[in-house]
């Protein structure tokens, strides 16, 4: 069982960005572009010291729950979180083409 530590994920609009915070350390973050009815997840970044632990995918369930709870949908550009949610079936009904790109 791996050990998840105290941690906060907030959505910080002003940066466009969720951010992992584990004690008072900002430990990653996913950015992301707006669009109506949908963010746009871009990119996470995790701090060295923490990849390949619970904070990542901490990081990305906790964003996808805030995103369901706001009734937003996602649209996923960053691998990290693509690959998320293949593994979490859950979070597939959220996923929407990036409403940006056209067909």
């Amino acid at each position: 069982m791996v050990e998840v530590l105290p941690h906060r994920v907030v959505d910080n609009p002003a940066e466009l960005r969720f951010e992992i915070f584990v004690g008072e350390e900002l430990a990653g973050y996913i950015r992301y572009r707006l669009e109506p009815g949908t963010v746009v997840l871009v990119h996470t970044d995790v701090e060295p010291r923490w990849e390949g632990s619970w904070v990542g995918p901490t990081l990305v369930r906790e964003a996808l729950e805030d995103l369901r709870a706001h009734g937003l949908f996602a649209a996923l550009l960053c691998p990290f979180i693509i690959d998320f949610v293949r593994q979490n079936e859950e979070f597939r009904p959220l996923v929407v083409a990036d409403p940006a790109v056209s067909d």
